[in-house]
């Protein structure tokens, strides 16, 4: 009977050691696979949004505009302000924007109306 007892108790810490190693295994982080979202918003009034970026990274820009569009720029705001993307839509857009040097950007979004923006950044 004790033996018995023993196996069972054996089995499941086994079971529970396979179980870790799997989900260690299928889990992982696998974020650099997919796009982290940074702006999922409907906005109405000039807005920007924050991301910092390394040297690889893209970032992705969708653009659903319910009204006129609007403008988005894609700014380095590390030192000295400078503009590395500038795009006026008048209706649904999407684009990507290549980081070459790590930092701190700024999504800036002037809408004209009500106007949809998504941005993700995906990592390199």
């Amino acid at each position: 009977m004790n033996r018995r007892t023993v196996l069972y108790g054996s089995g499941a810490i086994f079971i529970s050691a396979l179980a870790g190693c799997s989900s260690d295994e299928t889990g992982g982080t696998g974020d650099d696979d997919e796009p982290e979202t940074v702006v999922d918003e409907t906005i109405a009034t000039a807005s920007n949004y924050s991301v910092d970026a390394d040297a690889g990274d893209v970032i992705t820009v969708d653009i659903t505009g319910y009204e006129r569009g609007g403008s988005i720029r894609v700014v380095n705001v590390d030192g000295a302000v400078e503009s590395i993307y500038r795009e006026t839509v008048e209706a649904d857009a999407s684009f990507e924007v290549a980081i070459e040097d790590a930092g701190t950007y700024e999504i800036r979004a002037v809408p004209r109306g009500e106007t949809k923006i998504r941005a993700r950044i995906i990592r390199s």
